[in-house]
């Protein structure tokens, strides 16, 4: 091969190796949130670590004196179905029934009412649980709460992926893909001696 052809091969590589980034970033970014007139609701952030545990915060405290917490609903991203639910109907919320989705927790949900704030507690973490969540309080006067939680998992996990050329200096792209659901992406270049 030429030398005066190695230059724009490279760049081309880069070029390359940059749309592809690009795409994977776009790609993981673009996942389906909550709908239905709720995003504007007030939103929390969240992190946690894989493997260990997470409160997801939803306060159930009437916002006026002598109204009553009547229903407790925890839903997991664009799913129209409960996760966790706590019917108040009855009688206190204290003393009312729990109900768990045991596809989607199983027993590793629970709310904690005696945590300030309460909320869903999530043990053990794991990646898959990684979502925005909504936590709707009902109460019997007081018009219903929404708050959203955005949880983001931490943890340690890495693909590398390299794009080599036949020449003496191999660009290569790098992409690590993380828990949280990020994708940090840049070039390399190797030299061979």
């Amino acid at each position: 091969m030429p030398r005066n052809t190695k230059v724009p091969l490279l760049l081309l590589l880069l070029l390359l190796s940059i749309l592809l980034c690009a795409a994977v970033c776009w790609a993981s970014a673009s996942k389906p949130k909550i709908r239905g007139g709720l995003e504007n609701s007030p939103l929390t952030e969240v992190e946690a670590l894989e493997k260990d545990h997470v409160l997801l915060p939803c306060d159930v405290t009437p916002p006026i004196p002598n109204d009553e917490t009547i229903l407790v609903l925890f839903y997991r991203g664009s799913i129209g179905t409960p996760i966790y639910s706590i019917d108040g109907r009855n009688g206190p919320v204290r003393h009312a029934t729990h109900w768990v989705d045991q596809r989607a927790l199983g027993s590793r949900g629970y709310f904690d009412l005696s945590s300030r704030p309460p909320g869903l507690v999530l043990r053990p973490l794991t990646y898959s649980d990684q979502d925005e969540y909504r936590c709707r309080v009902d109460f019997r006067s007081s018009p219903t709460r929404n708050v959203r939680v955005n949880l983001r998992v931490i943890g340690r996990y890495s693909i590398p992926y390299f794009i080599f050329s036949k020449t003496s200096i191999y660009p290569g792209l790098s992409c690590i893909y993380t828990y949280s659901g990020y994708v940090h992406c840049f070039v390399m270049y190797f030299v061979l001696i």
